[in-house]
């Protein structure tokens, strides 16, 4: 059994798995320490519902600038 130190930080923190390694990693790390990748925790989805709320958001201002 592994002994883990008592961190008031610990419980803050989330921990997800890396997309490509699959290690535990926090939810809002830049770079994931074991394998190197960038943003380990951004899951596709996350990416295109962010794009459609953009593209969504242009659209609705370009159509009342138009008028």
């Amino acid at each position: 059994m592994k002994f883990m130190p008592k961190d008031s930080n610990m419980k803050d923190k989330k921990l997800e798995p890396c997309r490509n390694c699959k290690s535990e990693v926090e939810s809002k790390i830049r770079r994931c320490q074991y394998c190197g990748i960038l943003n380990p925790t951004v899951k596709t989805k996350d990416v295109f519902v962010t794009i459609f709320m953009i593209l969504f958001i242009m659209s609705i201002y370009s159509y009342f600038i138009e008028q």
